[in-house]
C-alpha cells in the first residue's frame, strides 16, 4: 500500500463522469482532505465491519467486493473497475462497511471524506440522484444474484459467473482472469470442489477452454443456455 496525493479532482482524467455533474465549488469541497491509495494485488482496501469514513472513487485496478461468513467462507458479489464509486448501505445505516473489498490487480483508489460527500449531495440534485441510481443498480445485480443462487444448480452458477466475466469485465470471450478457481467458485457461490468439476465438465465437452488462468469461452451460445436453464 502506497499513500500519494493525485492531482486536483477538476484536472483528474480518472475521475468518475458522476463528478462532471458537480460544479468547481464542488469539486473543491469533493478535492478537501481527499487523498489517494495505491494497493498492491491481494491487499485489503477495507474490512467488512470496519468503519465506514469515506466514499471510494475507484481510479484504475480491479478489486472484489466479497463478504466475509463463518469459517473463512466467502461470496464475491461482483468486481469493481474503473471509474467506479464503491460506498455501501453503512453510509447512511450504521456507519460500518457492510463488505470487503480486496484488490486483484494494482490498483489506486481516491478516499473522499463522507461528510463533505454528503454536503455536496445536499446541494446538487442532478448529482444525489445520478450517485442514489448508481448505487440502485448495484442493489438491483444483489437482488438478481440471490434469486439465481438460491434456484440454478451448480453448472447454471458457473455459466453466469464466466458470462459475466466475459461480457462485463473483459468485454471479450477470451480473457486471462485475475480470479482463482477458488475465486471463480466464491463467485458463483459454489464448493470448491463443485467448481472443479463444472469447469472440468465445461472443458470436455468443448464449451470452454482453460491454459493457467486463460480463459476462452468456445461455446457461447451453449453457455448462455445452460444459464438460461440453470
Amino acid at each position: 500500500m502506497n499513500l500519494d496525493q493525485k492531482e486536483h479532482c477538476i484536472n483528474c482524467a480518472n475521475k468518475s463522469p458522476l463528478f462532471k455533474l458537480l460544479k468547481p465549488a464542488e469539486l473543491e469541497i469533493i478535492n478537501k482532505g481527499r487523498h489517494e491509495v495505491i494497493y498492491n494485488t491481494g491487499e485489503t482496501i477495507f474490512k467488512q465491519g470496519s468503519p465506514l469514513s469515506h466514499v471510494l472513487s475507484f481510479n484504475y485496478g480491479l478489486a472484489k467486493i466479497h463478504l466475509q461468513g463463518a469459517e473463512n467462507k466467502n461470496i464475491i458479489l461482483r468486481l469493481v473497475k474503473p471509474v467506479e464509486f464503491v460506498s455501501g448501505m453503512g453510509m447512511f445505516l450504521d456507519n460500518r462497511n457492510q463488505f470487503s473489498l480486496t484488490a486483484l490487480e494494482g490498483s489506486s483508489v481516491c478516499f473522499i471524506d463522507k461528510e463533505n460527500f454528503k454536503k455536496v449531495m445536499q446541494h446538487n440534485f442532478v448529482f444525489t440522484e445520478a450517485f442514489i441510481r448508481h448505487n440502485q443498480t448495484f442493489q438491483s445485480y444483489n437482488l438478481k444474484k440471490l434469486m439465481n443462487l438460491n434456484l440454478k444448480n451448480a453448472k447454471g452458477k458457473i455459466a453466469d459467473a464466466l458470462l459475466y466475466l466475459s461480457n462485463e469485465i473483459y468485454k471479450n470471450d477470451s480473457f486471462t482472469s485475475h480470479l482463482s478457481k477458488s475465486e471463480l467458485a466464491e463467485l458463483s457461490g459454489i464448493s470448491k470442489e463443485s467448481a472443479f468439476k463444472v469447469l472440468s465438465e465445461f472443458e470436455s465437452d468443448g464449451i470452454i477452454a482453460i491454459t493457467s488462468n486463460k480463459i476462452e469461452i468456445k461455446d457461447k451460445r451453449r453457455l448462455e443456455l445452460i444459464s438460461y436453464e440453470g
